[in-house]
């Protein structure tokens, strides 16, 4: 019987999902600001309050999970907005 994800203990977590922290990569802002664009060009500027690379690869100096971390803020009317979901993919 498989057990469900609240359930693990702390070990079986860190052995299903181990967390790799790896020293600063100067290419992070590169690949986060190209990511920008293609946010920014899939959305329209105009649908798009702000856009933000936030967590530990926007530090530099730190080490870090790899993942780039993107904020996206758009306008509360077009939260849950399926075009806005559907031009993400």
């Amino acid at each position: 019987m498989e057990k469900k994800l609240e359930n693990l203990t702390k070990q079986e977590w860190d052995t299903l999902f181990p967390v790799e922290l790896v020293s600063h990569n100067p290419m992070w802002k590169n690949i986060y600001e190209k990511e920008e664009r293609k946010i920014i060009e899939k959305l329209g500027s105009e649908t798009i309050i702000r856009i933000e690379h936030f967590g530990s690869t926007s530090i530099p100096g730190i080490r870090a999970k790899p993942y780039i971390d993107i904020i996206i803020e758009i306008p509360k009317d077009r939260l849950f907005d399926e075009e806005i979901i559907n031009g993400l993919f």
